[in-house]
């Protein structure tokens, strides 16, 4: 009688079970519906806790290379027997030299990038009375009405008051700013902290998140995602590095040869076209047109100069600089390149313009090794999943007009007799 009981159970269970399932999944979605203001709030407010500790680790993960390079090429050879002093000070030279690069380029660039941004502020009323007045010379010439331009200077007090009374109102926004810029510095501090200690202690770090992968999931399931952390690491950490280098050429390429055709606002327009350069496919265009707009307000005789110059750069850095530095470090098709950019930006704004193409490369990796094992355990055959060939190209043949047309062309007088190639 137990048996039977136990059994009727079972059959129970299992019939139900799939019902039930469906109908917690329900309640379950429902219920997120209903709260994504909550679980948003409290995402943000997660990724605001854990923000210094994920600053730290992108700063551990870039640094990396070269603590790595000075502790074991440098440091290893002259201390070989002190494996613990030698790490420490990989760790520190590393984070000190990168500290002295940085403050290198911001003070070689800063000063004249202010400058720059200073005087063009400072002329910006100049330039336009000069276009107000190049517009009304030729409205004159044209006979047309300059009544826009007239209204514009009598209410351009009325429109300075509006001004200052915005920047009143936004007051209390900008003391949120200031407030939100100390956060930043405290976690950056907090970051660089972070990244210090996770470089000096990264062989038990690594040894710790073994462990936990090990004991929670199926040795199977630990060795693919290790396998997965190592191809992520792989083509994002070539991918980054070789974006900055090529970002770092190309702006000081823009600065010698701006400063050498004597462009205004070299150094401001060097630095924008050297940040936007690590943006992919959109970063040209964006650094080109607020080049274009300087120029235009600055200097408008040279923006065909600007133009042709950008375009030199560009086909060099194309062709010669970005294949030698990135090379097929990503291995995506371009139109993937451009999904991931855009989703990137959708979702993580500028940073994931730059991170967006790397980590969709390792998803794309990780998707055709999944596809090609599928097919080899449904045994497809590799020829039917291959390109078709193109048929080969054959010269084109002249189509022969009708006798009515070809008798007609030879009466008129463009055809001579002496003409025809027969006699």
């Amino acid at each position: 009688m137990k048996d039977s009981f136990d059994r009727f159970k079972k059959r129970m269970t299992q019939k139900n079970l799939p019902t039930l399932l469906i109908v917690l999944g329900g309640i379950s979605f429902y219920f997120i519906l209903q709260n994504l203001n909550l679980i948003f709030q409290g995402l943000r407010w997660a990724l605001s806790l854990l923000a210094p500790f994920i600053m730290g680790f992108a700063f551990a993960y870039l640094l990396y290379p070269v603590t790595s390079f000075i502790e074991l090429r440098i440091c290893q050879r002259i201390w070989p027997a002190r494996p613990g002093l030698n790490r420490k000070l990989g760790v520190f030279t590393g984070l000190l030299l990168v500290i002295l690069v940085l403050l290198s380029l911001l003070l070689l660039v800063l000063p004249q990038t202010i400058d720059n941004i200073t005087m063009l502020i400072n002329q910006l009323p100049t330039y336009v009375n000069k276009v107000i007045a190049i517009v009304n010379a030729k409205l004159t010439e044209l006979d047309l009405q300059v009544d826009v331009f007239d209204q514009f200077k009598q209410n351009s007090q009325q429109l300075i008051s509006k001004i200052t009374q915005y920047l009143m109102n936004s007051l209390p926004t900008l003391v949120n700013f200031s407030s939100q810029v100390t956060s930043g510095i405290t976690n950056l501090g907090i970051g660089v902290v972070a990244a210090v200690y996770l470089l000096l202690g990264r062989e038990r770090f690594k040894r710790q998140a073994k462990k936990a992968l090990y004991a929670f999931t199926k040795p199977t399931t630990a060795e693919h995602l290790i396998d997965i952390t190592r191809l992520a690491d792989k083509t994002f950490s070539g991918y980054i590095t070789a974006q900055l280098t090529d970002a770092v050429i190309v702006g000081a390429l823009s600065f010698i040869g701006l400063s050498l055709i004597r462009m205004p606002y070299a150094a401001l327009i060097s630095t924008i076209l050297g940040v936007m350069n690590i943006i992919p496919f959109f970063g040209v265009i964006i650094g080109t047109v607020l080049a274009s707009l300087i120029i235009l307000i600055a200097a408008p005789q040279k923006l065909i100069i600007l133009l042709i110059f950008i375009f030199v750069l560009q086909q060099i850095d194309g062709n010669l600089i970005n294949p030698m530095l990135v090379g097929d470090r990503v291995g995506l098709p371009p139109f993937w390149v451009l999904v991931a950019i855009v989703v990137g930006s959708g979702i993580f704004g500028v940073i994931g313009m730059v991170v967006g193409v790397p980590i969709f490369a390792a998803m794309y990796v990780l998707l055709d090794g999944l596809i090609h094992r599928k097919l080899e355990e449904k045994e497809v055959p590799g020829e039917l999943l291959m390109e078709e060939p193109r048929p080969p190209q054959t010269k084109r043949k002249f189509v022969r007009l009708p006798a009515w047309i070809r008798k007609n062309i030879k009466k008129t007088k463009l055809f001579k007799k002496e003409d025809d190639p027969k006699q």
